[in-house]
């Protein structure tokens, strides 16, 4: 993997957990 690539992934997974964080905060 390269560098950007790694960047890449950690952004996308840092993206899904705060719409994730903001789906459960919405409902409870």
């Amino acid at each position: 993997m390269n560098d950007w690539q790694l960047v890449v992934f950690c952004r996308q997974i840092l993206v899904t957990l705060l719409l994730f964080g903001s789906i459960c905060f919405f409902f409870l």
